[in-house]
């Protein structure tokens, strides 16, 4: 209704100039004056489109507040449909999702740094990660009925131990020894592979094994193979 009004008063002015050039003849001062009028409605355009920037912005910000300081944390949840991006974006993910079936070593951040960042590729590692946490739940209930490895491979998820070269190689043993996230180191020996007979920094390996004391699996490794 403003829009209208406003319009309308804009054209009523117009006339005006128009009627009083008639009277005087002066078409080169209706012209001034015109696009006097215009240049100060585009002014007062731009102030308004600044004013209604400013004001969609603080609407964004107020939405994306609500979204995650509501009164219940539950009310909304990050869009688990969105597949990660990266290597580090899917172990993050891990980290988050599967935190009571999953414990992460302290060497999966250097470990992450050794792939290239679209590795795996990175959702292929997600689902590899949510495999294991699927798996851990179901240790705890008791036994699989079968071996770690062939319940994965029943599901999709190709992995293997090291070979017996490796085994009994001291160097190599050292090689896959790391932290257990609870302060402890041990040898890692079982591992997945969600890329194999690629470049190096893209043939991705997640070393595991699942801690019977604490009834979770821990990954000591997401990277390149050692």
């Amino acid at each position: 209704m403003f829009g209208q009004i406003r319009v309308a008063a804009r054209r009523e002015q117009v006339e005006a100039l128009r009627a009083k050039a008639e009277e005087d003849n002066d078409y080169k001062n209706l012209a001034e004056e015109y696009f006097e009028l215009v240049h100060d409605r585009e002014q007062e355009i731009e102030k308004r489109d600044e004013q209604i920037a400013g004001l969609r912005e603080q609407v964004a910000n107020l939405t994306l507040a609500l979204r995650w300081q509501g009164d219940e944390p539950a009310d909304v949840e990050p869009d688990k449909d969105i597949p990660p991006a990266t290597v580090e974006e899917a172990v993050l993910l891990a980290m988050d999702r599967f935190a009571n079936d999953l414990v992460f070593g302290e060497a999966c951040n250097e470990a992450i740094q050794t792939l290239a960042s679209d590795a795996g590729p990175p959702d292929k590692i997600l689902d590899y990660l949510e495999a294991l946490a699927e798996m851990t739940q179901l240790r705890r209930r008791g036994p699989l009925g079968t071996t770690a490895l062939t319940w994965l491979e029943q599901r999709g998820v190709i992995g293997s131990p090291e070979s017996d070269t490796i085994k009994n190689s001291p160097k190599e043993r050292t090689a896959r020894t790391w932290s257990d996230g609870n302060g402890n180191t041990r040898v890692f020996d079982l591992h997945l592979k969600p890329s194999d007979a690629t470049s190096p920094d893209r043939c991705v390996r997640i070393y595991f094994e699942y801690d019977e004391e604490c009834g979770k699996t821990i990954v000591g490794w997401v990277g390149r193979h050692p």
